[in-house]
């Protein structure tokens, strides 16, 4: 007899917060049926509404998915997507409706999953900001680190705030049914992790095979980061005055989109001649390195504050010291 099948299991990670290793592990393993892109009606549909500002009304449908081949009894379902923490990275018009988009993706996520377990991936701000600077430059940013700081403060506030993210799938999908974890006892306690998780989810979580285990979505060297920044201060500025002037072709936004992901990928791995030559241009540029001094103390302040309130009456797992 088959055993008894889990729920799904729904995770929700910060952005560069493992989820891409993880989602390694779980595509590895026969056991379990992995969805990611099948996510993409919830989060587009979660985005647009976000954007209207309205919060979701009491019952609503969702959208139509279609899922991955999955067998029932013998394969648990995950699904993954880490959009479905937080949205418009370099989008400053609708940063401040993060937790309209967040209410939207949840109560979308309850009406297409309604038994279904969360799991939410968190990192420690400091180091998150940083990380998070680095996506946004290879997302197409083309702030310095000091300007992304400035110009996206509403942004980051509003993703590193756990509490209210937590609140809101507890709200949808009930206090026992959601678990957070740090990223960073994933990193020194892999075992230890992967054994929570199992505890609160059934669903056993096991290392990637080792010929499958090299890093997913490493962030840019530091030099890399620049210069593709100011790869993307070109693109923008020439786009910008072609627009301008009438003469840009009707597919160059895809043709632009696939340019700038060819430079980054590109530049997360590239090869020792590329390297001797982007030394050159790097030492004939004023390279901008992110810092954490740079990230002001009232921005760490006011995160952290929020934080302390969440883990008021909770060590998480030891590591509450790092968030508050």
């Amino acid at each position: 007899m088959a055993a008894k099948e889990p729920p799904p299991l729904i995770h929700i990670g910060l952005p560069k917060c493992a989820s891409t290793f993880l989602q390694r592990c779980w595509r590895a393993d026969s056991r379990i049926s992995l969805a990611y892109h099948e996510l993409a009606p919830i989060i587009g549909l979660a985005r647009q509404k976000g954007h209207e500002g309205r919060p979701p009304p009491r019952a609503l449908t969702p959208p139509r998915l279609t899922l991955p081949p999955h067998v029932p009894g013998r394969q648990s379902l995950v699904l993954s997507h880490e959009a479905l923490s937080n949205a418009y990275i370099n989008e400053r018009a609708d940063e401040s409706r993060i937790a309209c988009f967040q209410q939207w993706a949840a109560a979308l996520t309850k009406a297409a999953f309604p038994k279904a377990r969360i799991l939410i991936v968190t990192r420690e701000p400091a180091s998150w900001i940083l990380s998070i600077y680095n996506q946004a430059v290879k997302q197409g940013g083309t702030d310095t680190f000091r300007q992304f700081l400035r110009r996206e403060s509403t942004f980051l506030e509003r993703s590193c705030d756990l509490r209210e993210l937590f609140v809101i799938w507890r709200q949808h999908f009930g206090s026992d049914q959601v678990l957070m974890l740090p990223v960073e006892w994933l990193r020194e306690d892999q075992a230890g992790f992967f054994r929570a998780l199992h505890r609160f989810s059934g669903v056993e979580t096991r290392p990637p095979p080792a010929d499958q285990a090299q890093p997913v979505n490493p962030s840019l060297a530091e030099g890399h980061l620049d210069v593709m920044r100011q790869f993307n201060r070109w693109v923008e500025l020439l786009v910008t005055h072609g627009r301008h002037r009438g003469s840009l072709p009707d597919d160059l936004a895809q043709a632009l989109s696939t340019l700038r992901f060819a430079t980054r990928y590109t530049l997360e791995s590239p090869t020792p001649e590329l390297n001797r030559r982007l030394r050159r241009i790097e030492r004939q540029m004023r390279i901008q390195h992110p810092d954490k001094a740079m990230i002001p103390k009232e921005l760490l302040k006011r995160i952290r504050k929020r934080n302390a309130k969440h883990f008021k009456k909770d060590d998480f797992f030891g590591y509450a010291k790092h968030y508050v």
